[in-house]
């Protein structure tokens, strides 16, 4: 390409942006590539480096992406005029880290140009700043700062109506995913008094099976926490049918059995409640306690 003395670098870049936007990543990257070979005279490098960067994300080649991304922050600095290129660059890293599991690095990102978000407002792009805070809180929920997620959640939530979904499908998942979270992250802080608001937002009609698995055991813990043993049996048998989530099981026999124990029915406590204490990962501190629970039952039936 770069043989061609007519060829017009600007209008080159302006392609590959438009290739890019139409889903065509990997004919925008040849071009993209290309330009950053032998244009960066006349296109920033840092801008290159960013499309390039996006294409690799879109294509969901993420170690490949983020390496990109990387260079193209260390060649931009946060000055006037940069703004918007920095914010997008750090966006990405962040989104990248949080994939990646690495959540303290990726909260440090996001934050590091949360400041910055009102570029994305002057452009319109709400779909960005909901999944900036979505995936900052969702990161908090995985460190168990459950306080920090759910000002951040609230947020992602709050934004849902600015946000183009294309067509009500996929704004009824959305935003059915976006109060599962903020549901996660006030039940797992103890806080239920907005709970039964949250829950009715979500359509259980579009979540998959595993958001379905989440969705029952958040309704069971709900539930339990709220003292109502009639529906947290229901939430319990509607998560049976899907499959109990090994990472939970612990929780559900224990509520279960807690709940069978308040009712007297010893029977029903004991079998939980013995399931419970045979969790390899149970605290030996929890252990104990319901041991206590069991010793208790025992005398009861005798």
């Amino acid at each position: 390409m770069n043989n061609n003395k007519q060829i017009d670098p600007v209008a080159l870049f302006d392609e590959a942006n438009d290739l890019q936007a139409a889903g065509h990543n990997k004919k925008a990257l040849e071009i993209l590539y290309d330009l950053y070979e032998h244009y960066t005279d006349v296109i920033e490098p840092s801008n290159l480096l960013m499309f390039i960067g996006v294409c690799h994300y879109n294509l969901v080649e993420n170690d490949k992406a983020y390496e990109i991304f990387l260079k193209a922050k260390d060649s931009l600095e946060e000055i006037e005029g940069n703004e918007f290129d920095f914010l997008h660059i750090c966006f990405h890293l962040g989104n990248l880290e949080y994939l990646s599991c690495e959540f303290e690095k990726a909260i440090q990102t996001f934050s590091q140009v949360e400041h910055l978000l009102s570029y994305y407002e002057d452009k319109g792009y709400y779909d960005c700043i909901q999944i900036f805070y979505r995936n900052r809180g969702r990161c908090y929920v995985y460190l168990y700062k459950y306080l920090l997620a759910s000002k951040d959640l609230k947020m992602a939530c709050q934004l849902l109506d600015k946000v183009d979904f294309g067509d009500d499908t996929e704004r009824i998942r959305n935003e059915s995913i976006a109060y599962m979270d903020l549901l996660r992250s006030e039940i797992f802080r103890n806080e239920i008094s907005n709970a039964k608001e949250y829950f009715a937002k979500v359509d259980v009609s579009v979540l998959t099976d595993f958001n379905l698995e989440d969705y029952y055991f958040l309704l069971m813990k709900y539930h339990f926490m709220a003292d109502n043993y009639v529906e947290c049996r229901k939430a319990y048998l509607a998560l049976e049918k899907i499959g109990l989530p090994k990472e939970h099981i612990y929780y559900i026999y224990y509520s279960l059995g807690m709940m069978d124990l308040k009712a007297e029915d010893y029977k029903s406590a004991k079998k939980y409640l013995e399931l419970t204490i045979e969790d390899p990962d149970i605290p030996e501190n929890d252990k104990k306690r319901i041991q206590g629970y069991l010793d208790h039952i025992r005398r009861s039936i005798n």
